[in-house]
């Protein structure tokens, strides 16, 4: 059995100073590596702390006014003396720390959501992708790279800001990832009750789909903080309260300990991971309770650049047709055995009888009848495979039989190459792709080159849409495989 010791943390961020929240955090992880906290998940933005100001302060103040300058110059820069002392403070407490910053880059601010693993290396920052009503004023857009759970040393995160909740593709992200604890966080302080009140549905419902652990925490602001903020502002004090709701849920939607909904203080709860297994048993969002030739998810976890350079071919290669590809390689690495990993990447594979699938394919007079028999011919990934290479196999040979082992499978869809050369006719020999099976030291890697960076030099929108939509089926099968 395995148990991880939480802690959702409900704190007021030291206003207007980066380095006093920072440090109020620095002391908390300490306190909290004393109790035997394993995990712990602080507050959206609390470094240095959320723009309040935004939502009592017309726009045209926070464009005008100080108090938007004020918190470009206390936000957080990754990496810095502040992301620095947070994690030696994880490093030393054996504690990993989910927390929320206001990201500095350049001349823009964003709401991040940084992780630390317990050797306090920073092995996520992910940005919120779309920020809420007044917060569009303050911060930029996140972009697909962090929409995934991580692993850390207590199992597989994932980490969500406030009304990112709301929108179920993102929480699905995090789900068909694995996560096993979610880190939920919120402003808190803000908005009255209600708010508090749709928190904790937001976060008992994520449980129950995920089928995880969440662990929820939301800021603080004293009396006197409220004031401060409002008289700085010129604005009320009143929208500054309730929407307080930190608390820790099981999988199966029951709280684990009494939420906090005011002042300061700590939610503490042992996670049970058999929890999960349990909760999945019944329910599984990623794997018996989907129906994934139905309804799929399709994300674009490429990072958001402001350059992208092109390079042009010399005249004389594209004279003669030849163009440079920018491949982009997705790679996994599992901790599973060789041979586990095979039989799990496989498993929804369909592996026809060639002869008799081309002979089939040959006598099929209509797309009607293609279609039928490339169906009969795929599994539930909507995916055969068309042949397997064992690479390995030289390698072994001079090892004397005992040697790395690499497996080459090339795998497809008919109906997605037809689909392909309607478009770009010779695109769609590009497909079948090739899956790599690698046996290395540090794990099993998985490797696939994405069919859409291939297809984008024929500049061809329909092509890339049928492209994007293999890689799709291709990376859930790499990741389903690896965890």
């Amino acid at each position: 059995m395995r148990v991880v010791r939480a802690a959702a943390v409900q704190m007021s961020p030291v206003l207007y100073s980066r380095e006093g929240t920072v440090e109020k955090v620095v002391r908390k992880v300490h306190e909290l590596g004393r109790q035997g906290v394993q995990f712990a998940t602080f507050p959206e933005t609390v470094v240095p702390y959320y723009p309040y100001f935004s939502f009592v302060q017309s726009p045209f103040q926070n464009i005008a006014g100080p108090e938007q300058r004020k918190l470009i110059d206390q936000a957080v820069t990754v990496p810095s003396p502040a992301t620095d002392a947070i994690g030696e403070a994880a490093r030393r407490a054996g504690v990993v720390v989910s927390i929320g910053v206001n990201e500095r880059d350049g001349g823009s601010l964003y709401n991040a959501q940084l992780l630390f693993d317990a050797d306090g290396t920073l092995v996520q920052r992910r940005r919120k992708i779309s920020p809420t009503y007044h917060e569009r004023m303050i911060w930029g857009q996140g972009d697909g790279s962090g929409l995934r759970a991580v692993d850390s040393k207590v199992g597989r995160v994932g980490q969500l800001a406030c009304w990112e909740h709301y929108n179920p593709l993102a929480r699905y992200a995090m789900m068909a990832d694995g996560e096993q604890i979610h880190s939920a966080m919120y402003p808190g302080s803000i908005f009255g009750e209600l708010f508090a009140e749709q928190t904790e549905i937001n976060i008992r419902q994520h449980a129950l789909e995920s089928g995880c652990f969440v662990v929820c925490a939301s800021a603080w602001l004293d009396a006197d903080q409220q004031a401060r903020i409002a008289r700085d502002t010129g604005g009320s004090a009143g929208p500054l309260s309730g929407g307080c709701f930190t608390a820790i849920v099981a999988p199966d939607g029951s709280l684990l300990g009494e939420p906090v909904r005011s002042g300061e203080g700590v939610v503490v709860a042992d996670l049970d991971f058999t929890l999960i297994d349990k909760r999945k048993q019944l329910m599984d969002s990623r794997g018996h309770y989907s129906r994934p030739e139905l309804l799929s998810l399709l994300i674009d976890r490429t990072p958001a650049a402001c350059v992208h350079e092109r390079a042009r071919p010399p005249d004389s290669a594209a004279a003669q047709g030849t163009i440079e590809v920018l491949v982009r390689r997705v790679s996994v690495v599992s901790p599973r055995p060789f041979d586990e990993v095979v039989r799990r990447l496989t498993a929804t594979i369909g592996r026809p009888d060639m002869n008799a699938f081309h002979k089939a394919v040959a006598a099929a007079a209509t797309v009607a009848d293609l279609d039928e028999v490339v169906h009969g011919a795929t599994g539930p990934s909507d995916l055969m495979e068309f042949a397997r290479f064992d690479a390995g196999e030289v390698l072994r040979k001079e090892g004397g039989g005992q040697g790395r082992r690499i497996l080459r499978l090339v795998v497809g869809n008919p109906v997605i190459m037809k689909e392909m050369a309607r478009s770009v006719p010779d695109a769609a020999s590009y497909a079948p792709v090739t899956i790599l099976v690698d046996e290395r030291a540090d794990g099993v890697h998985l490797s696939y080159d994405s069919m859409a960076s291939l297809v984008a030099p024929y500049n061809s929108q329909a092509a890339l849409a049928v492209a994007r939509d293999l890689d799709a089926k291709v990376e859930r099968l790499l990741e389903a495989a690896a965890h």
